[in-house]
């Protein structure tokens, strides 16, 4: 079952270090909708342990965010997610432009966190891992009363059009089995203005996906 999420969405990922997180947003997401902290560190600094480098790394972390929640992109911010003001600006924030805000919760064992981190090149100390993983606990009990649109579990998502669900209510949908169908628009004589036409496809979207069309596509004439 895929969680559908419209878009643009802003999904904030929350969990200790070696819980999955990076690994779960490269399989739902495209690699230029996810901001990591890690990947940052690693830009403006000597790799992705560079602690050092952490300001700066959030520094552009909070620019690019910022850029794409005014360009109206789906952005996934890849980051412990366990700091209480960031998670609450980054909802104000998303709120303002009128997207919804998700969080994803890694509630991988802490025991397994400790057996992925001892297996990396570098990894962080025990203790470290160990006040993550206890924070992480709180943050779970807590999380639900910020303000998030929807707090889920790690499981698959697919981000949709807003057409295709009702605004701010996430939907399931069995993935296809066997061949999928598409619909082609080639006629687009309905008239009216810009906005009453675009509400006149997203009606034709709704009908076909509930007619058990997976695509929709619009000849290049389209205006």
């Amino acid at each position: 079952m895929d969680t559908r999420l419209p878009a643009p969405s802003l999904v904030v990922l929350v969990g200790p270090s070696a819980s999955g997180k990076t690994t779960w947003a490269v399989e739902h997401f495209a690699g230029n909708e996810i901001v990591s902290s890690d990947a940052l560190r690693a830009m403006v600094g000597t790799g992705t342990e560079d602690q050092e480098a952490g300001t700066a790394a959030f520094d552009l972390l909070e620019t690019i965010v910022e850029t794409r929640l005014q360009r109206e992109l789906t952005t996934v911010i890849d980051t412990l997610g366990l700091d209480d003001k960031r998670r609450q600006s980054w909802i104000e924030r998303a709120h303002e432009v009128g997207i919804p805000v998700y969080a994803i919760l890694f509630d991988t064992p802490g025991e397994e966190c400790e057996r992925r981190n001892a297996e990396r090149d570098r990894p962080i100390p025990k203790s470290v891992l160990r006040k993550q993983i206890s924070r992480h606990r709180t943050v779970q009990e807590a999380i639900a009363a910020e303000g998030f649109d929807g707090v889920l579990t790690e499981q698959p998502v697919a981000v949709v059009p807003v057409h295709f669900i009702q605004q701010g209510e996430v939907e399931t949908t069995s993935p296809g089995i066997g061949h999928t169908f598409g619909l082609i628009l080639s006629r687009f004589d309905w008239g009216g203005e810009r906005e009453k036409r675009a509400d006149h496809l997203g009606a034709i979207a709704q009908r076909a996906e509930a007619a058990g069309f997976r695509d929709l596509w619009v000849m290049d004439h389209f205006r």
